[in-house]
């Protein structure tokens, strides 16, 4: 009787594991995006060393998102909803932590990676986007260059590279510019080529990443433009523009147990704006809100002030990490001593730190969750 319900029980099971392995694989298209946006944001460390995110926070934000986005029992709109909702929230909170410099390419790699994972881009033709026609091995085309002045050289080899490594889509490329250079000229002298049609119905011909070679290649000194309008045209409006520090937004992301770094640029200084933020939620500087700038034997002295801070919830910010790299190390130990003993950091500290970017500061607290 035991063997015949244990066996009953393990074909209801069976049956069971098909049922979620076949409910779950409809939201595989989900877990795709969620693992291109992660790699992506993995690879922002080759930019700058101080863009460290590890597995753990991109989870816990993915899982904030799960919950956070709008419901719907129909499957296609939930799994629609999920998407769009995670890329929007994942861009939102990585581009704030990022140089303004690097937000544009930020955007443009979440943008190209989705449509590589789509085979909307070719492997070929990213590799030319990103080492242009020296690393194609492309030799010069039949053609000479019909305007010298207009074209330089090195922008008329890559035309000829580029109708080398895609020759299915831009064949006929340098034929059409040299016989109907008259139709191409305006292209070559407007002010912004990106927002006008391509000459001799060459927008019918290509695809809108194609299109951005083929500016990258003529008209190179216009290509950031036309790479907002390549955004806002496949990923939207919303990932491209600069987004303001708001420490009221940051803040309610924070814990007590996770400091909160600046990463600093020349003729930024956050420090302003955090004293006049801990003003007004009662963290008065000099009161509640303690700054000691790093440097010069000041660290024995920080490690004080967070050890005492700790306890009465007040705010601690170190300036200038950058200039304490032999503190570094113990900077690190205090700060993963934060997750052993939480129960015993008053809910209301805060830990906020400024830096320059710097090898030495240790990786470990910058992907701190």
């Amino acid at each position: 009787m035991t063997s015949s319900v244990i066996q009953s029980r393990v074909k209801q099971a069976e049956i069971t594991e098909k049922d979620i392995t076949a409910a779950r694989e409809q939201y595989r298209v989900v877990a795709k995006r969620v693992s291109i946006l992660y790699f992506v944001i993995s690879d922002l460390a080759l930019i700058d060393s101080m863009y460290q995110y590890s597995l753990k926070f991109f989870c816990h934000l993915f899982n904030h998102c799960i919950d956070g986005c709008e419901k719907s029992d129909e499957l296609d709109t939930r799994l629609a909803l999920l998407i769009n909702y995670i890329t929007e929230v994942v861009y939102l909170n990585m581009s704030r932590g990022l140089f303004e410099e690097h937000k544009l390419t930020f955007s443009l790699l979440i943008c190209t990676s989705i449509m590589r994972a789509a085979c909307q881009i070719s492997e070929d033709e990213w590799n030319f986007l990103l080492r242009g026609s020296n690393a194609t091995g492309a030799k010069q085309g039949i053609h000479l260059n019909p305007a010298p002045k207009l074209i330089p050289d090195a922008a008329w080899q890559s035309v000829c590279a580029l109708e080398e490594v895609s020759k299915d889509t831009f064949s006929g490329l340098t034929d059409s510019i040299v016989t109907n250079f008259k139709s191409w000229k305006p292209f070559l002298e407007m002010n912004e080529p990106h927002n006008s049609p391509l000459p001799d119905d060459w927008d019918k011909k290509l695809e809108q990443f194609q299109r951005l070679l083929l500016i990258k290649c003529l008209r190179e000194e216009k290509f950031v433009y036309a790479c907002e309008v390549f955004i806002k045209n496949n990923l939207g409006s919303q990932f491209v523009g600069s987004i303001p520090l708001q420490l009221d937004e940051v803040f309610k992301d924070t814990s007590n147990t996770t400091p909160i770094i600046f990463i600093l640029s020349t003729g930024a200084d956050p420090t302003g704006i955090l004293q006049r933020f801990g003003e007004r939620v009662d963290r008065k500087p000099g009161e509640r809100l303690h700054i000691i700038s790093l440097g010069q034997g000041q660290g024995p002295i920080a490690e004080m002030l967070v050890s005492k801070s700790r306890k009465t919830g007040d705010w601690v910010c170190l300036q200038n990490c950058h200039l304490a790299s032999s503190w570094m190390q113990t900077m690190e130990r205090i700060i993963e001593r934060f997750q052993s003993e939480a129960s015993e950091i008053h809910p209301e500290f805060r830990l906020w730190l400024t830096s320059f970017p710097c090898k030495e500061f240790p990786v470990p607290v910058l992907q701190v969750d």
